[in-house]
């Protein structure tokens, strides 16, 4: 008898553990989704991702990590406005996966965009979704990262009128890495926050439009932190062009807020936005503070960033850029790379905005070459990614392609047409046109313009 009993105690105890490991292991469960997939569309892996994002949401609880391979993902495939993507508590998205990877630190967001579009319905504007993101309520462990948010329309009744790419509604998720295009609404074109204390880093609002707030909309007593951001190209009907805070207190550090079309670039009414080490046009800087902008909170400058160009919504410092190395790198939480993956800290400091001047020369503020040349392929030996930062001397035709050993064609990383004037860079991040890993071993990087051209060796390690 006692022997049967020691039996099934024990029995039961390795059930007991048994079990919990099971339970530990699926709370932890990292769900994958490619919408290129054809395996068992189960989130179990690269080859058997989901194919729709809303899948892998629907059966994420806390503690799920979701891994998104670049692609296009949209709340429905039907018509209903009212569908969007949620943000939980506990569950975590990371986006920018060529959808091979085995980590997160092999991920390279600027060469597999992931995108959440809001286009439902017909190619307009008009029947989009309300909203393409939305957290109510949730907790700092809610995180979104590497997404590019577009095309939603908060065009309807409140609370449908505010935060076309994004709403938080008394939420304080953590968003990361985070582009807001081509958004509208009636009152935040980019994102509306109201109450909550959300944490967000490397964000940049472009070309987003509301009749308030073109990029961002804060009220009811919301206390954001906002580090390394960029408003550019955003644009108003009313006032605040970028930013209207009504009855919040958001802190904005290391922030670019330049070249969006409206009535006053900030405006507060009740509460107020504290800026520091920030670049706010119009603002006057922190030598002749305009107090309409809200608190100044030193080092903040009124000075024009030289952006690459707004029209073409390309936010990236120029040479000779005030923004290059004017931040504090002392500010908390800074993620260790930039909005297009490259490392944050290049240089003597931290740069204003979401994106870092990469400049391997360390030399800032050059001129314009005299001649085209590859100024830096780094690092060399790579894993998982190399920089390649090169200038040209004038407009150019540039293609940049990758090679093995053998002189066959392995990726194209760039073709384009009448580039300007100026450094560029350009990454690769390991792996073929078609998305696959490539193995350990030599390769030639060959960038080529208008009857130039410059060949570097690589080595890949694993």
């Amino acid at each position: 008898m006692s022997r049967s009993t020691g039996f099934s105690v024990g029995a039961f105890c390795f059930l007991i553990v048994l079990l919990l490991a099971c339970s530990f292991d699926s709370a932890q469960a990292v769900i994958y989704v490619d919408a290129d997939a054809t395996g068992a569309n189960d989130g179990t892996s690269w080859t058997d991702a989901f194919t729709d994002l809303q899948n892998a949401l629907s059966i994420a609880t806390a503690g799920d990590t979701v891994w998104v391979a670049g692609g296009t993902y949209k709340p429905t495939s039907g018509t209903n406005r009212t569908a969007n993507f949620k943000l939980n508590t506990g569950v975590a998205l990371f986006g920018g996966f060529a959808g091979v990877e085995t980590s997160l630190s092999e991920r390279y967001m600027a060469a597999h965009p992931t995108v959440l579009s809001g286009e439902i319905g017909a190619f307009t504007v008009d029947d989009n979704s309300f909203h393409v993101v939305r957290s109510d309520g949730s907790d700092s462990t809610a995180v979104l990262d590497g997404f590019i948010i577009t095309r939603g329309n908060a065009s309807g009744s409140a609370p449908d009128d505010r935060g076309g790419g994004m709403i938080l509604v008394g939420a304080s998720p953590t968003v990361r890495n985070v582009s807001l295009r081509n958004n509208s609404a009636t009152r935040g074109g980019g994102m509306s926050v109201s109450g909550g204390r959300s944490r967000m880093f490397n964000i940049a609002f472009l070309g987003n439009y509301a009749n308030y707030g073109g990029g961002l909309y804060t009220y009811d007593g919301g206390k954001e932190t906002i580090t390394n951001a960029t408003f550019a190209g955003d644009s108003v009907q009313t006032q605040g062009a970028a930013i209207y805070n009504i009855g919040s207190f958001p802190e904005i550090i290391n922030t670019i807020v330049w070249a969006n079309t409206g009535i006053t670039q900030v405006i507060n009414l009740s509460g107020a936005a504290t800026f520091r080490y920030s670049d706010i046009e119009g603002s006057g800087g922190s030598i002749e503070w305009k107090p309409g902008f809200g608190i100044d909170g030193g080092h903040n400058i009124d000075v024009d960033p030289l952006f690459i160009s707004v029209v073409n919504r390309d936010a990236h410092l120029g040479l000779g850029s005030p923004a290059i190395d004017a931040g504090d790198a002392n500010a908390p939480n800074i993620p260790p790379t930039d909005l297009d993956g490259i490392p944050r800290i290049i240089g003597a400091g931290i740069d204003l905005g979401a994106y870092e001047f990469n400049d391997p020369t360390h030399i800032r503020g050059l001129e314009v070459p005299r001649t085209p040349r590859v100024t830096s392929v780094y690092p060399n030996p790579f894993n998982p990614t190399v920089t390649v930062s090169f200038e040209l001397d004038r407009r150019r035709d540039v293609r940049i392609a990758v090679y093995d050993v053998g002189g066959r064609l392995v990726r194209t990383l760039l073709r384009e047409s009448g580039r300007d004037p100026g450094p560029h860079r350009v990454l690769w991040d390991a792996t073929d046109d078609a998305g696959r890993r490539m193995a350990s071993g030599v390769y030639f990087i060959e960038v080529q313009s208008n009857g130039w051209r410059d060949s570097r060796k690589v080595i890949l390690i694993k």
